[in-house]
């Protein structure tokens, strides 16, 4: 019934914004992309899909990927494209990309040469996205897989914003 009743409000809302659009009837997507993809992924293609698409209006939250599967959820965005992991049985989906989880760090440090261990990385700061990030949750499982956790660094810092990080 939860189900139902938040797919009805869904076709509501967005029938609502169509009726509320300055042009009645031109086409409006609400999306939402995780901030990893928003900043380096999602800007070429959207360039490209509003190129051909003149007539479509779009609007795109960026956030993490807890809060964007909410915003689907309550039917507040159309679709989202996100990364980590989720429910897949409460959404329709489709993989859109694999990619490789590389750690990084300043060229000044001293992991910038050489082939280092996960165990020699515990011994230095970690500096994470927020909690509901889908790149956090990532990072989590695979920690897991190695028997270790964040607590496990000498030290965290939590950013969520990726100027602050790539700075940092």
């Amino acid at each position: 019934l939860r189900e139902f009743a938040q797919s009805m409000r869904a076709g509501s809302d967005k029938m609502l914004r169509i009726l509320r659009s300055p042009e009645n009837g031109r086409p409006f997507l609400t999306m939402g992309a995780t901030l990893t993809i928003g900043e380096y992924v999602a800007p070429p293609i959207l360039s490209a899909y509003l190129a051909e698409r003149p007539q479509t209006d779009l609007c795109m939250y960026v956030n993490n990927t807890e809060t964007l599967l909410k915003k689907l959820s309550r039917g507040e965005i159309d679709m989202a494209l996100i990364e980590g992991t989720f429910q897949k049985s409460d959404y329709a989906w489709q993989l859109f990309s694999r990619e490789e989880f590389l750690p990084v760090c300043a060229p000044d440090s001293p992991y910038a040469a050489g082939s280092f261990t996960l165990d020699d990385l515990t011994r230095s700061r970690i500096i994470v996205r927020e909690k509901g990030s889908g790149t956090r949750q990532v990072l989590e499982t695979l920690l897991s897989e190695h028997d270790l956790s964040l607590k496990d660094f000498a030290g965290m810092a939590e950013i969520g914003n990726f100027s602050a990080i790539k700075r940092l």
